[in-house]
């Protein structure tokens, strides 16, 4: 965009004086954290001798301004100079350790990992992988131990690539014993102020009753 010191605003155009004037902006690799690119030799005054005033704003693949489910996306405009910043939407999830029945609270464990999972509405659950120290793909675990018997996933994609919304889910690793199979609620908004961003479910493991007959 371009504009004089009257700030009339108008949409830069190139030489067919229809067609909207794009620049890419490509990073070495996908990777790259930051990419920039230069426009040369562009007019300093209108021809009555204004100064023009130039800057950029952001565009999706359809040459639309960004405005998605993937990205929060600012801008800072100073002199000539435009600087986009896309930060990366995340949701957290709290998941909450239920135990029932357990008058003897030391037939609990110490502790349980649980795993981590995602689907779209497209898509079935499939576990959410990280990379370790090594560099190496696995799966993302968390413990949760018996100091509190809660833990959050933070910081977690909202979208896939495309745009679609994640919904998240934890499931025990192995299974607890002296209890029956855990059941796990619903994945829920907590009500928060930014109830966007944080999510919650349980997981609740009862204990197995002994009936014992006197004779």
């Amino acid at each position: 965009y371009v504009k004089n010191n009257q700030t009339i605003q108008e949409l830069m155009k190139v030489s067919n004086g229809q067609d909207p004037y794009i620049l890419r902006v490509e990073g070495s690799d996908s990777t790259s954290q930051t990419a920039s690119t230069t426009v040369e030799n562009l007019p300093s005054k209108t021809l009555d001798g204004k100064d023009y005033t130039y800057f950029a704003v952001e565009l999706d693949p359809n040459n639309q301004e960004i405005n998605n489910n993937i990205y929060y996306g600012t801008y800072d405009v100073s002199g000539n100079s435009s600087t986009f910043t896309n930060t990366l939407k995340t949701v957290d999830l709290k998941v909450t350790k239920n135990w029932i029945n357990d008058n003897d609270v030391q037939i609990r464990p110490e502790s349980i990992t649980v795993k981590l999972y995602r689907k779209t509405d497209s898509t079935g659950y499939t576990p959410v992988k990280v990379r370790n120290i090594q560099g190496n793909l696995e799966d993302y675990t968390m413990t949760i131990s018996k100091d509190a018997w809660q833990v959050t996933f933070a910081g977690l994609p909202m979208c896939d690539h495309q745009g679609n919304l994640y919904t998240y889910k934890a499931e025990e690793v192995s299974t607890v014993p002296g209890y029956h199979h855990p059941v796990y609620s619903k994945t829920t908004p907590i009500a928060t102020t930014n109830v966007e961003n944080d999510y919650q479910m349980t997981i609740t493991n009862t204990a197995i009753e002994l009936k014992l007959d006197k004779r």
